[in-house]
């Protein structure tokens, strides 16, 4: 390091490999576990869920290449680290139809089993850049950026494995996410829309959509006619229905971030936290129920007013129509936004008692301070909040918006005492 040592404090580079085993679901799945159910003879007993006695670990592989380094005295420093991580013979609960199983909440019903399903890739990027101790008379500055990226793909996945979500509307349900191989996890599934049959040059020589005509009917509800979506034939048959569903949108970020600040003058101190993600779409199905107008005794939006009649054809919304097989509601890139962000997560403004006043109370320091949390956020996202996560912690659900109830904004007043 001769001739760098006037710049480079320290210079790490750093290998790293490692297996590890993953068991993260309930206990003795391997086998069948009893469930006490209430009977008309009192309490008895029945099988709960399907065993697997081939049920193994989850295994994951991981390798790590990074490099440290700190700079100028140590006023800069950086950590930066890719990784590739694989996830095989993953834990998944295997999806059978409700005919075998009982369906959710069925009581006597039988869960599905268990199983290792197949191969995961997840690599990226991590990056920490840090800024230490600027300082100039009465000021002093620190800041912290952080940086990830990452890919996800699934590698391996039995071809006779259907892993799709569903979301219920009433009675009727209708995928949202679904997972093949090749592809990230949980992509958003559904049908891509052309727009509103605004007039009937637009209906002319289209596709029929889900067995129903162009028929007006005086204005029908149970036909296709003007006002309605007009979904795209994305399988070319000339004919609109469950095969045109595809991939509509991807939950998972370009990257995310975070950048920490913190100043201070003379006594006062100020810090200040940013958040955010950027590439990431959310499937704000919480719209369907508040925009859908397949309910006339159901609350809706006030934007939904914006809804197609003949005098307002550049409605942003189709016609009202009943029923929650309403074609119009069928989940669609219509509801798919994009979740990109940028949030103010923690604003701190402190001030600390000069020592002249707070000896007198043998007080060796004494700081003021008030906080908030979440205090703004600067998001096209029309639900409530754009950090949707995971619906119930499930990897085939992220991004996906039931109306989640947002983060709280924060007010706190405080003081640090130093004895």
């Amino acid at each position: 390091m001769q001739g760098f040592n006037d710049y480079v404090d320290e210079l790490t580079f750093k290998v790293g490999y490692g297996l590890t085993g993953n068991q993260d679901i309930g206990n003795f799945l391997y086998s069948s576990n009893l469930n006490a159910i209430a009977t008309g003879l009192g309490r008895g007993f029945a099988v709960g869920n399907i065993s697997n006695p081939d049920l193994q670990w989850e295994e994951q592989r991981q390798l790590n290449l990074g490099v440290s380094f700190s700079l100028f005295n140590n006023h800069l420093s950086a950590n930066v680290e890719a990784y590739n991580k694989i996830s095989d013979k993953f834990l998944f609960q295997l999806p059978l139809p409700s005919y075998l199983t009982g369906g959710p909440g069925y009581q006597g019903g039988v869960s599905a089993p268990f199983v290792n399903l197949g191969e995961i890739q997840n690599r990226g990027i991590e990056a920490t850049l840090e800024v230490n101790g600027i300082q100039k008379k009465d000021f002093s500055w620190n800041s912290t950026l952080t940086f990830s990226s990452f890919e996800n793909e699934v590698q391996a996945l039995d071809s006779r494995v259907d892993i799709t979500e569903t979301f219920s509307t009433g009675f009727i349900n209708s995928p949202i996410t679904r997972t093949v191989l090749g592809k990230p996890v949980g992509l958003f599934f559904g049908y891509k829309v052309k727009g509103i049959f605004n007039d009937e040059s637009t209906i002319q020589d289209q596709p029929k959509q889900f067995g129903t005509e162009f028929l007006s009917r005086d204005e029908s509800t149970t036909d296709t006619w003007l006002g309605d979506i007009q979904y795209e034939d994305v399988n070319g048959d000339e004919v609109i229905n469950e095969n045109d569903r595809t991939f509509i949108g991807n939950p998972h970020p370009d990257f995310t971030f975070g950048f920490r600040n913190s100043f201070a003058y003379k006594n006062i101190n100020l810090s200040v936290f940013l958040q955010g993600s950027y590439g990431n779409e959310i499937l704000n199905l919480s719209r369907i129920l508040t925009t859908g107008l397949n309910r006339p005794y159901r609350n809706q939006l006030a934007e939904a007013e914006d809804y197609w009649t003949p005098d307002n054809r550049d409605a942003e919304f189709p016609r009202p129509r009943p029923g929650d097989d309403n074609p119009n509601i069928k989940v669609s890139e219509r509801y798919v936004e994009d979740g990109s962000y940028l949030r103010v997560k923690n604003l701190k403004l402190g001030y600390t008692l000069p020592g002249e006043f707070t000896e007198q109370f043998n007080i060796s320091r004494l700081n003021i301070y008030g906080s908030v949390q979440n205090l703004a956020t600067i998001s096209g996202y029309s639900g409530y909040d754009p950090d949707v996560g995971s619906f119930n912690q499930s990897a085939t659900r992220t991004g996906v918006d039931f109306g989640r109830y947002p983060q709280a904004r924060i007010f706190t007043l405080g003081l640090n005492v130093d004895f």
